[in-house]
């Protein structure tokens, strides 16, 4: 193909091979000879944005030594004094995963055996859950909820 350089475009179009893939296979093939045209899996190359050991090791260290900062808090301290920034997200993970922050427990809401209110035929209880609902000819109803 080389040699042909006036035909190169003509030949291309009519095996039906896109030019781009031509350069690349040619770059592939003077840069590693043979082994240059054989298709290789991508390499695993360092994601932007992903923590480094030595900087997920200092957010560790900061947590430490501030244990009354919450994770929104440390994530503003290390962005504020360190050369790079982490999202709060990020913070609670990585304190999550070393065991130095706990979900909170949520408050005992004990169930109840039986109903308060007993029925005794249907449509007899209703309830009505909401924010803003408009009904039409009604006009505003505005968080009301009433069982009886």
């Amino acid at each position: 193909m080389e040699a042909q350089r006036g035909r190169r475009n003509q030949v291309l179009n009519e095996l039906r091979i896109p030019r781009s893939t031509y350069y690349k296979w040619r770059k592939g093939y003077r840069g590693d000879g043979l082994e240059g045209l054989s298709k290789r899996r991508p390499s695993a190359r360092r994601v932007w944005n992903r923590l480094m050991v030595g900087e997920r090791e200092r957010v560790l260290e900061i947590a430490r030594l501030h244990p009354e900062l919450s994770s929104r808090f440390l994530a503003v301290k290390v962005t504020d004094e360190e050369t790079y920034s982490v999202p709060e997200s990020t913070v609670y993970r990585i304190l999550r995963e070393n065991h130095l922050i706990c979900p909170r427990p949520l408050p005992g809401m004990p169930t109840q055996e039986q109903w308060r209110h007993k029925t005794t035929h249907p449509d007899e209880l209703w309830q009505c859950d909401g924010t803003t609902l408009f009904i039409v000819g009604l006009g505003l109803l505005q968080a009301h909820s009433r069982g009886e």
